[in-house]
C-alpha cells in the first residue's frame, strides 16, 4: 500500500496554504529594504508649492512733525517771504483766507495751532499767518508750544524777556511799574527780521517774527 505520496502531497498542500495565510500579497513594485517606494519617491521629490507672498502694506501719508521753534528765519520749514506755493507745500498751513489788515492780502495760520489752543491768558492771535503779495509772508504770529532759540515763548515773564533781549524796550513809560508794555526787538541771526513781543502783567501775551519791513501793519 503506497501511502507515502499521499502523505507528502498532503504536506505540500499543507505548506502552500500556511504560506499564503502569513504573507500577505502587496500590490506595486517591490523595492530593496530601506529604499523609499517609487510613490513615496515620486511624493519626497515633488516641489514644494511656494507660499503666497504677503500684500504690500498700504502707504500712509504722515503729517509732517511740529516744529517748536519760531526763529531766526521761520517756523519749521516755512519761512519768511515765501510765496503761497511755497508755504502751502511745507504742510504747515491753513487754506488761506481774505485778510483784513491793510497790505496783506490773506492770511493762513499754523496747522500745529489746533493742538496747541492756548488759554486765557494770550491776546488771541497765536498761530496767524500774514502774507503779503508783493512781498510773501511778512510775520508769522507763535502759539502755545512754540519759543524763540532763546526761550521766549507765550507765558514767559519780563524778567525772562530782558535776559534774553536786553535791548527790548517797554513802549509804555510806566511799563516796568505796570508789567505792560510792547515793542521790537532784533533777531539774532538775521537781521532782516524783529520779533515783536507784547507783556501784560509781566507775561509775554503775544510774540511775533516779522520782517522787518514788512507792509501788513504798523
Amino acid at each position: 500500500m503506497r501511502t507515502t505520496p499521499l502523505a507528502g502531497a498532503a504536506l505540500c498542500l499543507a505548506l502552500a496554504a500556511g504560506c499564503n495565510s502569513s504573507v500577505p500579497e502587496l500590490d506595486g513594485e517591490a523595492a530593496p529594504i530601506g529604499a523609499a517606494s517609487p510613490s513615496a519617491a515620486g511624493a519626497s521629490s515633488a516641489p514644494r508649492s511656494a507660499a503666497p507672498s504677503s500684500p504690500a502694506p498700504a502707504t500712509t501719508t504722515t503729517a509732517p512733525a511740529a516744529p517748536s521753534v519760531i526763529g531766526p528765519f521761520g517756523v519749521g520749514a516755512l519761512k519768511l517771504g515765501m510765496n503761497r506755493k511755497q508755504a502751502e507745500a511745507t504742510g504747515l498751513i491753513t487754506k488761506w483766507v481774505a485778510s483784513a489788515p491793510a497790505g496783506c492780502s490773506v492770511t493762513a495760520h499754523l496747522r500745529d495751532r489746533d493742538r496747541n489752543p492756548g488759554d486765557a491768558d494770550v491776546d488771541g492771535d497765536e498761530g496767524n499767518i500774514f502774507y503779503s503779495k508783493e512781498r510773501g509772508i511778512q510775520a508769522i504770529d507763535a502759539h502755545v508750544g512754540l519759543h524763540t532759540p532763546e526761550g521766549i515763548k507765550l507765558g514767559s515773564s519780563l524778567d525772562q524777556v530782558k535776559t534774553a533781549y536786553p535791548d527790548w524796550w517797554d513802549a509804555d513809560a510806566d511799563a516796568d511799574a505796570e508789567g505792560n508794555g510792547q515793542d521790537l526787538v532784533d533777531v539774532p541771526g538775521n537781521p532782516r527780521a524783529v520779533y515783536q513781543i507784547a507783556i501784560n502783567e509781566f507775561t509775554v501775551v503775544h510774540l511775533a517774527l516779522h520782517v522787518r519791513q514788512q507792509d501788513c501793519f504798523e
